[in-house]
């Protein structure tokens, strides 16, 4: 009678820890997007950038914004343009120069470096190194290791044999195993 219990509760758990991994994937997965337009504050002054209409908008001026592969050209209301080609070298982005048209005056508007580095304040961050999704499953998995440490070894082996119960090493061994996937589903997500 004993053991059927111990079969059922490794069997929950091991549906729990499904349903668990599943909403970690549509947690992750159901990112939003930043809203349209959006206030970038840089240096004290607030600009709104909208980034599906390539606009910056500042003190009621409004600066279109052209941006292919390595160059970002700023037109503004005037009709002048101010342009930046960025440079890459072989461990990524190196430097770059810059240019403007002969009726450009960055006394009238704002300047086009100023304008850039508002565009460059509102880039996403760099992702980290690690995998948020992988280091959630990890850590799932070892809290389960280290707290069920019965029910793991049943849905990984004991479900193989008929009447089968692990040794006393063995339980020791999925608490171990289970700490160190929660380090390293630390590790990942940190």
């Amino acid at each position: 009678m004993m053991k059927k219990n111990r079969k059922k509760k490794a069997a929950l758990m091991g549906m729990l820890a499904l349903l668990v991994s599943i909403s970690a994937v549509f947690l992750f997965a159901c990112k939003r997007k930043a809203e349209q337009p959006h206030d970038v504050v840089y240096q004290g002054e607030i600009y709104q950038v909208d980034s599906e209409k390539g606009t910056i908008l500042h003190d009621g001026q409004t600066y279109q914004v052209q941006a292919e592969a390595q160059k970002i050209r700023i037109l503004y209301p005037d009709g002048s343009s101010y342009w930046w080609v960025m440079t890459y070298s072989g461990s990524g982005l190196s430097g770059g120069y810059g240019g403007f048209s002969e009726d450009y005056d960055e006394t009238k508007y704002v300047p086009g470096d100023v304008l850039l580095n508002v565009l460059e304040q509102d880039m996403p961050k760099p992702k980290q190194a690690g995998n948020p999704l992988l280091g959630f499953s990890f850590l799932i998995l070892g809290l389960w290791n280290l707290l069920f440490p019965y029910s793991a070894w049943f849905l990984s082996r004991g479900w193989l044999y008929k009447n089968a119960e692990p040794y006393g090493f063995t339980l020791t061994f999925y608490r171990i195993c289970g700490g160190i996937l929660i380090l390293l589903g630390l590790c990942e997500i940190f």
